[in-house]
């Protein structure tokens, strides 16, 4: 018997993974001081909510304030934040995240996020005896689901973070070469005005 529910887990598992419609984006979001960038996303029908992850990868402190609401009711909040997970079990809908820098002054955040729609799915008070009893491996395997896409969204992040990164040592290493050059040339110069300076110098003490 326990081989066959691991067959059919395995089944489910791929069914789930490579079937499922849930929307995965990957956004990376310049915010400019005084401002906030707002985004919406539309939870279909058969998810439980929304879920999510945001960092600040670059700009000021690293921290940003989040907002999120679903059709004008706030249900989320972080303050001064540097990353934080977003999971919001209110059901399908609207929901819009909202990105502040409004404290800032000055300084531009630069934000990556991920949002998707929940696979876990709702459950009514007269379906709970049979989901309960029915369908736990379906259950298990939805929420294996949930945390794969999430490191899948984090890799992927990563992976995005690298790339920066690496362009901006790249751009860095650059810089430093044309400094260094402009540094030598300059010297050159200098030098050769030196030179000359002193042969014209010694050759009107002859003169004399």
């Amino acid at each position: 018997m326990a081989p066959r529910l691991w067959l059919l887990a395995g089944c489910l598992a791929a069914v789930v993974l490579c079937g499922s419609p849930l929307a995965q984006a990957k956004v990376f979001v310049t915010v400019a001081a005084h401002s906030e960038a707002c985004f919406d996303e539309y939870v279909e029908e058969g998810t439980s909510g929304l879920r999510g992850f945001f960092e600040v990868v670059r700009g000021g402190q690293l921290d940003i304030d989040v907002s999120v609401s679903k059709e004008d009711a706030l249900v989320q909040t972080y303050e001064y934040a540097q990353q934080g997970d977003l999971d919001i079990p209110k059901g399908p809908g609207k929901y819009r995240v909202c990105f502040s820098n409004k404290m800032s002054s000055v300084t531009e955040k630069h934000v990556g996020f991920a949002l998707h729609g929940s696979s876990g799915e709702l459950v009514t008070d007269e379906d709970v005896a049979k989901k309960q009893h029915i369908r736990p491996i379906e259950t298990t395997v939805q929420n294996l689901a949930d945390k794969v896409q999430r490191l899948q969204e984090v890799e992927k992040y990563l992976h995005e973070r690298l790339k920066r990164h690496m362009q901006t040592a790249e751009s860095t290493a650059s810089r430093v070469l044309i400094t260094t050059g402009v540094e030598a040339l300059v010297l050159l110069l200098v030098n050769a005005a030196q030179i000359w300076y002193l042969r014209r110098y010694f050759e009107k003490r002859r003169t004399l």
